[in-house]
């Protein structure tokens, strides 16, 4: 409209586009207020504009009436004319939606092929910008006959300074070794033997200590747990510890220790009875654990776990040595005058990495994760334990199903041989969530019935809760191995290489700061941005062209400091780690959004004094073709698309990606394309007219995709709010 305004002065927008001799009324509207707060970025164009485009075509073009004097080819500095400005408003990119405007103009005389002073005509941008709408318009109007060619992506680019300190670190032995040496820096036994930690509520820590059977070489120290959730009305999620105690100073004394409850219920009950000989203590040691395991204690190499008894929880040597659980020591990583200085450049990078150790985040997120640390301490988790957790997600998903296939098919009165066939199936259920919750021990069950896991939204929580587990995982092994290296290398070092991603932070001035933080503001208008950095992992760029999918789209993705530290070192996934090799269960894939405010939501960060510290990430997307759920049909759509359900798994040989529909969109009027293809959604929020969802709808947009090569990271953003 401001364009056929230049053009005719009587155009009026209100009007079905025809002339008019009224006149045009221009009244100023009220100012925006000012943001307050202190931004890195400054400040940014808003446009309040929301209205839709119109759908117009050639003859509409044609038909305006153009009755100014305004020179359409005038040329600037550059020799640049309004349709090379049109093809590239701003560097690197274009809008999407800007093929009318183009039609316009040159239905009123712009030229189309006028070279600027670098010797480039508008069709020269289009490709130098890989806007391929663009370039096919300009090739129809100019009606060039030369060979129709496909714009190129430029690669996207980072200019990290710290680029040459990356090297390969391998974190896991280095945690390991810490471990060990953790533990090898005790004191023995004056037998040699390693020191087993006595069960402090048996008051004999300092008087007492574990005897060892010299046949196996293992302690008489045993734990035991039993998760029969088919059992009672709050169900047996039990544990029972045994240790044979004798007394240091004083000969021919022996105690045979139990301790038994509820894991995760506080300290349960505990017992000690004493013997004047070591064969009458150990008889009965070996007596409760034939009766508690149904198994003989020579034979625990061969364990096999019987119905209605306890499992044997096996701990390796160093895990049953005192102090087995080795925390990390945030206060000497963050002190400086405890380790060499960090190589890194500029306090920027120094201020991020330090954000990522941090105490507070990491306590958060193991109780997210509901683990009973006494039984798997932290420090203990390993990959191999948790992906035999995952299969058994994946067993009790499939047995899920097969129980909600058979109830379907067999509604009426069951035979004998089908009420055998679902009791197996219950049974298969129950055991595979008592095993699952042998590896995975988790507190807040002591006073409610222990769920058993046997439909999707307990099987959903639990997987969301491994994939935290795994994501702690990784960030702690990453800092135990930089408190391993304190003397030889700076933790911000340590950390910086072990993560292996490119970091470049950007000036406020950035055509990428002004365009993200555009971004930002048309939905989060109060955030306070710090920092923005571009970011770049190994390979994720051959990974994504390999995917040959179009509809490349920069979405966010909200998440806590733990996981941005796993994230940043393996990328998003999926699901964890097994889920590629194993099956992934429903529902998992990579969530992102088109708006700001709906990633909010995820981000958990640092509190301080001042607000609270927290990391978003921006994601370049293949969406390729899309399943939309949400929006209202016509009824040939209804018939020929009646599976609008999230639930369902989407058919990737026909969609590569699932957009659950929101109230609120941003205006597609202000989408525009990057050179390295990808586009970015810059209006302002407007009510979404197409959306179909009842009230429990989404008010955002959400894209999911269900292969992590789809997803490469571009850009993470430092905010507080």
């Amino acid at each position: 409209d401001i364009v056929k305004l230049l053009l005719n002065k009587d155009y009026s927008p209100d009007d079905n586009q025809t002339p008019t001799q009224q006149p045009v009324n221009y009244r100023r509207g009220p100012r925006s207020k000012a943001r307050k707060g202190k931004f890195f970025l400054g400040v940014t164009t808003n446009d309040t504009t929301t209205d839709t485009d119109e759908a117009s075509n050639d003859k509409t073009s044609k038909k305006f009436q153009r009755t100014s004097l305004v020179n359409l080819n005038a040329t600037d500095i550059h020799g640049r004319t309004c349709i090379h400005h049109l093809i590239q408003p701003f560097p690197d990119g274009s809008y999407t939606n800007n093929i009318d405007l183009l039609r316009l103009l040159h239905s009123c005389g712009a030229s189309l092929t006028t070279t600027d002073l670098s010797g480039l005509t508008p069709l020269d941008y289009s490709i130098k910008n890989n806007c391929q709408h663009l370039y096919d318009e300009l090739t129809k109007l100019i009606r060039n006959k030369t060979s129709s060619i496909k714009t190129t992506k430029e690669k996207f680019s980072i200019n990290d300074p710290n680029k040459k300190l990356l090297d390969k670190i391998d974190f896991y032995n280095d945690a390991q070794n810490l471990i060990n040496e953790y533990i090898s820096n005790h004191p023995t036994n004056k037998s040699n033997n390693i020191e087993y930690k006595v069960d402090r509520l048996s008051g004999m820590s300092l008087t007492g200590e574990i005897l060892i059977d010299t046949d196996k070489n293992e302690p008489y120290d045993v734990r035991l747990t039993k998760t029969d959730v088919n059992y009672g009305t709050y169900g047996l999620y039990n544990f029972y510890r045994m240790q044979i105690i004798k007394h240091k100073s004083k000969n021919n004394l022996y105690f045979l220790f139990t301790r038994w409850g509820r894991i995760g219920n506080d300290e349960g009950q505990h017992q000690l009875t004493p013997y004047s000989t070591f064969d009458e203590c150990r008889k009965e040691f070996l007596k409760v654990f034939r009766e508690k395991t149904g198994n003989s204690w020579k034979d625990t190499d061969q364990f096999q776990t019987k119905p209605k008894k306890y499992s044997l929880v096996r701990l390796n040597e160093r895990e049953m040595k005192k102090y087995s659980n080795v925390p990390i020591d945030f206060d000497r990583l963050l002190a400086e005058h405890e380790h060499p200085s960090s190589q890194l450049q500029s306090s920027i990078y120094k201020n991020f990495i330090r954000t990522l150790i941090n105490r507070q985040a990491f306590r958060n997120n193991i109780h997210k994760t509901q683990l009973d640390i006494e039984w798997m301490p932290v420090s203990q988790l390993k990959r191999e334990t948790l992906e035999k957790a995952r299969d058994l997600l994946i067993k009790i998903k499939e047995t899920i199903e097969k129980k909600n296939n058979f109830a379907t098919e067999n509604q009426h009165k069951k035979t004998s041989d089908q009420k055998n066939e679902i009791k197996s199936i219950l049974e298969s259920i129950y055991q595979y969530t008592n095993e699952y919750y042998t590896l995975i021990p988790q507190n807040g069950y002591s006073d409610e019935k222990l769920a058993v896991i046997d439909n999707e939204d307990l099987l959903k929580a639990q997987e969301k809760i491994l994939d935290d587990l795994f994501e702690l995982e990784l960030s702690y092994k990453i800092l135990l191995g930089a408190q391993a290296n304190l003397k030889s290398i700076s933790p911000l070092d340590y950390l910086y290489k072990s993560m292996n991603c490119q970091f470049q932070g950007l000036n406020k001035d950035d055509i990428d700061s002004q365009l993200i933080l555009r971004y930002i503001w048309t939905s989060a208008p109060d955030i306070q941005i710090e920092q923005i950095f571009k970011i770049a992992r190994p390979n994720e760029d051959e990974r994504l062209t390999k995917c040959n999918l179009n509809n490349h789209y920069l979405l966010w993705h909200g998440t806590g400091i733990c996981n941005l530290i796993s994230i940043l070192t393996r990328g998003l996934l999926g699901g964890s780690l097994t889920a590629r090799a194993t099956g992934s269960l429903f529902g998992t894939g990579i969530y992102t959004a088109d708006t700001f405010a709906k990633s909010l939501g995820y981000c958990s960060g640092v509190k301080q004094n001042d607000g609270e510290r927290c990391f978003m990430l921006l994601c370049e997307v293949a969406l390729g073709n899309i399943k939309e759920v949400g929006i209202q049909r016509n009824n040939d759509e209804e018939e020929e698309d009646d599976d609008d359900d999230d639930d369902k798994p989407l058919d990737l040989k026909k969609f590569q990606s699932r957009k659950g529909v929101g109230r609120r969109i941003p205006d597609p009027k202000h989408t525009i394309t990057r050179n390295y293809g990808v586009q970015i959604p810059l209006g302002q929020l407007i009510d979404n007219k197409d959306f179909g969802g009842n009230y429990y709808g989404l008010n955002y947009n959400e894209f999911i995709v269900y292969d992590e090569a789809q997803v490469a990271l571009r850009y993470l953003v430092q905010f507080r709010r």
